[in-house]
Order: structure tokens, then C-alpha cells, then sequence
């Protein structure tokens, strides 16, 4: 088994940034884009490229487009990465898209559409099943639950897994979310998604399987990680934040990358180089979109969300 699966969502992100976000039922007026590309790749657009520039050799991304020009773009992205995209299916009439705004007041919004190329409740393809088949390490991003589902039964016993969690209830009902828990070799996550996670008297560390490298990434407080009894902290570098976007998907692929060459089982001190790598591609990626940002009024936000 070779190379490392990456299941989740395509995502045409169209990043901009708000004076000030007003709510429901108020208009609130975009003062730029924060990006020079309209829409940019996004979903594991962000973890595939993350890889690569990591190192990974062999990335199957497994994902689905609509046969429409933001498809394409979105799948020659991924080939100017260096992956291959024989586990990308088209489908449907569109590609998904989200709509991410920052506000100068440090409020964000996501919008997101999932389109309807996803086909047969999210079903994985032949070629789909395929790429997670022969794959050494499969990232499961957020996805349609079928999809996950499909991805958990035929992943080898021999395969690692890494679940980047999403707070997202639908993709991850209670049964899948204990599945996920009790397969994961790495389980990466936000401070704000714990309490989708933790359970009254027991918190995420004691529902893991043994072995298994949960980490948190805590914004300006750094990366916490913690494998058994043993507990690590990374600090990180406070930059100001005006696009996060895909800083999360970084962390993780770059993560991945680094943890692929170590000897099984994982242990702190073999993971740090890797966390540490993974939280400065992180905050370089925040640090560079806002010394290339359009208006003024960046909001000061922690280095990952």
C-alpha cells in the first residue's frame, strides 16, 4: 500500500472581506476580495497541496466536481500540484462553492453550498474505492456521510487514518462519529470543535482507541497534542489574520506529510518535528495573504481556525 487518500468535499471559495458583518435581515457591504484567483481552490484542494509541498509523493484526492469550468479549474489545480485525479468524479451540473466573509470586526462567515455533483448520496466510484483501497494513509475530511461510511469499510487493516474533524452533524452522526474514534490513528481538531466531541465525563483522549495522536489546534495558543498519558505544546507565532481560509487543511496535510515516513506506533517525541512543520505552514499561509491583502482594516484572529 502506497500513497495517502484524501476524501472530502471540492470547494470553489470565494473569499472577501466585510466592514462589518450586520446579521439578519441588514445589508452589509464587501470592501474587497482577498484573493487574486476568483474563486480559489478550496475543500482538500487545500490538504492536497499541503502534501505535496510537504513531500508526499503519491496524493489520490477523491472528490467531486461538476462539468463546469470551476470543476475543471478546481481539477487542474490538483494537477499543478503533482496528484493524481483518477478518484475525482464529475458528475451533477455544478461544483461546490463557498462563500467565506471576513469581517473587520473579527467575525467570519461561511456560506456553503454543497451543488449536486455528489451522485448516488455520495456512493464512492469503483476508481474511488480504488484510491482508498491502495492507499498507506487516508485523510478523511469533511464529505457526504455515505462517502465516509464507504471509506472506513474498505480502508486496510494495515492503513492509517487520520479524521480532520468537522463540526458538522449531518456528515458525522453520533454512530460514525464512534467509528471514527475507534479507527483513527490521528485525530486533528479545532479548540471550538471539542464540545462536538467530548461527552459528559469523558473527554475526546479517554473515547480514542489506544495509540492514537489527538491533536488541538488552540489559534494564537498554539497546537496541544496529546498521545496516552503524554501531553506535547507547540508554540506558534501570533500574525494577523485576514484570510484563514484553508489554514486548518494546511495544518493537517503538511501534518500527514511529515508523519509518513515514522515508524508505527507514534510517539510525541517522533510526531513533534512534524507538528511543529505543520503549524508554521499554517501561520505562513495567514501571514502571507495579509501582507497581500486588498483594503485596509485587517482584524487581529488567532493563527489557524
Amino acid at each position: 500500500m502506497t500513497g495517502v487518500a484524501v476524501l472530502g468535499y471540492a470547494s470553489l471559495d470565494h473569499a472577501m472581506q466585510l466592514a462589518a458583518f450586520h446579521g439578519p435581515d441588514a445589508t452589509s457591504v464587501v470592501t474587497g476580495r482577498l484573493s487574486d484567483e476568483w474563486p480559489r481552490p478550496g475543500g482538500i484542494a487545500h490538504h492536497v497541496r499541503a502534501l505535496r509541498a510537504a513531500g508526499a509523493d503519491e496524493v489520490l484526492p477523491v472528490s467531486w466536481v461538476g462539468p463546469d469550468a470551476g470543476g475543471d479549474a478546481w481539477t487542474a489545480a490538483l494537477v499543478a500540484a503533482g496528484a493524481a485525479t483518477a478518484g475525482v468524479r464529475v458528475c451533477g451540473t455544478r461544483t461546490p462553492s463557498s462563500y467565506l466573509m471576513y469581517a473587520g470586526d473579527g467575525g467570519a462567515v461561511c456560506v456553503f453550498d454543497p451543488a449536486d455533483c455528489h451522485g448516488d448520496a455520495g456512493a464512492l466510484t469503483p476508481a474511488q474505492q480504488d484510491a482508498v483501497r491502495s492507499a498507506g494513509w487516508c485523510l478523511l475530511a469533511v464529505a457526504p456521510q455515505q462517502a465516509t461510511r464507504d471509506a472506513l469499510a474498505l480502508l486496510p487493516d494495515g492503513a492509517r487514518l487520520v479524521w480532520a474533524v468537522k463540526h458538522d452533524a449531518q456528515a458525522y452522526p453520533p454512530d460514525l462519529v464512534e467509528a471514527l474514534l475507534a479507527r483513527a490513528d490521528v485525530v486533528s481538531l479545532s479548540a471550538g470543535e471539542r464540545p462536538f466531541l467530548d461527552r459528559p465525563g469523558r473527554a475526546l483522549e479517554e473515547r480514542v482507541r489506544p495509540g492514537t495522536l489527538v491533536v488541538e489546534t488552540r489559534g494564537a495558543a498554539g497546537v496541544h497534542a496529546r498521545l496516552g498519558g503524554e501531553a506535547d505544546d507547540v508554540p506558534v507565532t501570533p500574525v494577523t489574520a485576514v484570510d484563514t481560509t484553508g489554514a486548518g487543511d494546511t495544518f493537517v496535510g503538511t501534518l500527514v506529510a511529515g508523519l509518513l515516513t515514522l515508524p508505527a506506533p507514534l510517539t510525541l517525541a517522533t510526531a513533534r518535528p512534524a507538528l511543529v512543520a505543520a503549524a508554521a505552514a499554517a501561520t505562513d499561509l495567514i501571514a502571507s495573504r495579509g501582507a497581500r491583502r486588498t483594503t485596509p482594516g485587517p482584524r487581529t484572529a488567532p493563527t489557524e481556525e
